[in-house]
């Protein structure tokens, strides 16, 4: 499959958008998939990954455009135009709000994807139960720990995984 990944900023700037959006592509790419992310600001492709700033790639043949949320100037600029997207197009519900460029897309986009009970809630009271996938919204652990992370599992004795 081709997926294309939609953020403002990407790896290997700083952020939880930039690393969460780098886990997703690297992942799908490490499954075999061909990935590319469209941003406007980046340093280049990264680990297999094609990245780039020209809105032209959105115009292309993709299986599926992931856009990482809303109320963004990169991510707003595809939204606004769902409708002359070709692919289909999952947009990830991140801080859900109602401001009109979100409610548009919610309204044009072919998926919804959650990852939260709150996102999840949002989107069947707007009246889009239809629209839903459930994602994982997780946290690369091994990488955090090395990078002096707490352990909260430790930290407050939680024995699951």
């Amino acid at each position: 499959m081709k997926i294309l990944f939609v953020v403002h900023r990407y790896f290997p700037y700083p952020g939880g958008p930039e690393n969460y959006v780098r886990d997703m592509a690297e992942e799908t790419h490490s499954r075999g998939h061909e990935v590319s992310v469209f941003t406007g600001i980046h340093k280049g492709d990264q680990n297999g990954i094609k990245v780039s700033s020209d809105p032209n790639i959105l115009h292309k043949e993709w299986d599926l455009i992931v856009v990482h949320g809303g109320n963004v100037p990169i991510q707003d600029f595809v939204l606004n135009q769902i409708k002359e997207i070709q692919s289909p197009v999952m947009f990830m519900l991140i801080s859900p709000s109602q401001t009109p460029i979100y409610l548009k897309a919610m309204q044009d986009c072919t998926y919804l994807a959650c990852s939260t009970q709150d996102d999840r809630d949002f989107a069947i009271e707007m009246g889009y139960k239809n629209k839903l996938v459930q994602i994982s919204h997780g946290i690369n652990t091994k990488e955090s720990m090395a990078k002096g992370v707490i352990d909260i599992r430790k930290e407050l004795k939680i024995q699951t995984q």
